[in-house]
């Protein structure tokens, strides 16, 4: 909870937001579980719901108890149902971008005195690099998603996504003249 008060500036607020929180965490927890059915994703919704409230808690200390709560339980649905909508958009991704990879029998060529490589082995390369490049250069280019989308999916600026995928394409060339497959 300590977290959420370091958003809350005077201590009037913070008095606010610990007995909203006292009162009704579990609920929110348990109104986001039932939706979602994993007990880490509804911790996240959770904590996005308190997130929400800790940045807005002006308006939501002067409501009476009653639409305090009504908010909180909206906001847990709310919460839980994007949560949940995230969870089945990276789950069709995944199994999308993966599928893709596995039916491709077409060679990649780079250029190396002749050599090629297959595509599997590039795709190895990428899903061995860290995660924040490996998820965004699979958007990219096995999904063929736009910057703007791979922002708003990530809940990262355009400009990271950029930065992304040229450090995933450097990390990516840097592997490859290590084993002998690039030279430039």
């Amino acid at each position: 909870m300590i977290n959420f008060l370091i958003l809350i500036e005077d201590q009037a607020g913070r008095a606010q937001f610990v007995r909203l929180y006292d009162m009704y965490n579990k609920m929110v927890f348990f109104t986001a579980f039932q939706i979602i059915g994993s007990h880490a994703i509804a911790e996240e919704a959770a904590q996005e719901v308190w997130i929400g409230t800790a940045r807005h808690i002006g308006r939501v200390s002067g409501l009476p108890d009653e639409e305090a709560k009504a908010y909180l339980i909206t906001a847990a649905k709310n919460a839980a149902l994007n949560a949940l909508e995230k969870e089945k958009k990276y789950a069709a991704w995944e199994e999308e971008s993966f599928d893709a990879v596995k039916n491709r029998s077409e060679l990649y060529e780079l250029k190396n005195g002749g050599g090629s490589l297959e595509y599997e082995y590039l795709v190895n390369i990428v899903m061995n690099l860290p995660v924040k490049y490996s998820r965004t250069l699979e958007l990219k280019f096995v999904l063929e998603w736009k910057n703007k989308e791979i922002a708003e999916y990530l809940g990262i600026s355009q400009s990271t996504v950029a930065s992304r995928i040229s450090g995933g394409r450097k990390l990516i060339i840097e592997k490859l003249r290590e084993e002998g497959y690039y030279e430039g």
